[in-house]
């Protein structure tokens, strides 16, 4: 693994948001989902890090009249680029209904339903059907047009084919990232717990 300058960028740039411009709140960073809203709603910080998901909270919840918008991802030396989470969909060759679970998803994946189930959980479409036809819905509004913007950069990574990732992430990655943004440790630091934890599991 080579974590340098590029792959720090991102969470030097949200520490210095955090304690260097004030542009984020940082208890915000520590705080995980909804719990960041009602500072944010307040006015304690003016923007906060968090998944897409939480504009159906901030459309629910927000006081009447507040005005917010969702930011574009930022763009890299790739472009706006990131990678895709898919969920994936089977049948089991064991079950006794093969035929009609097939023709659940294939119900499932019209663009239509993609559509209402996005409107519902905010997460981006997998088809550009399905973003077209939420972009026609919404008109863009409520952070619609950045969010689904930002489906166009989704992609494969080359991280998510390997086989140490996800306990690499878990074990040194997630628990790195947190002290670096509670500013617990220095850069330096927190590239040196990635590398070395990526290098103890080969």
């Amino acid at each position: 693994m080579d974590v340098g300058a590029e792959e720090l960028a991102v969470p030097e740039r949200i520490h210095a948001m955090a304690y260097d411009d004030g542009s984020l709140d940082p208890v915000s960073l520590t705080q995980s989902g909804s719990d960041v809203l009602p500072g944010f709603f307040d006015g304690k910080y003016p923007m906060y890090v968090a998944g897409n998901y939480i504009a159906q909270q901030i459309t629910e919840s927000a006081p009447e009249g507040f005005n917010w918008a969702v930011l574009p991802p930022l763009a890299g030396t790739a472009g706006a680029a990131q990678a895709a989470n898919p969920q994936t969909m089977s049948v089991a060759a064991e079950s006794e209904h093969v035929e009609e679970s097939a023709a659940f998803i294939d119900f499932f994946m019209q663009a239509d339903h993609q559509a209402a189930l996005a409107q519902g959980d905010w997460l981006i479409p997998s088809s550009t059907d399905a973003r077209d036809l939420v972009a026609e819905q919404t008109a863009g509004e409520n952070g619609w047009d950045a969010i689904l913007a930002s489906g166009e950069g989704l992609s494969a990574a080359p991280f998510q084919s390997a086989v140490n990732y996800p306990q690499w992430k878990d074990q040194y990655a997630t628990p790195a990232l947190q002290q670096y943004l509670a500013d617990e440790i220095t850069a330096e630091q927190l590239q040196t717990q990635l590398t070395d934890g990526w290098n103890s599991l080969g």
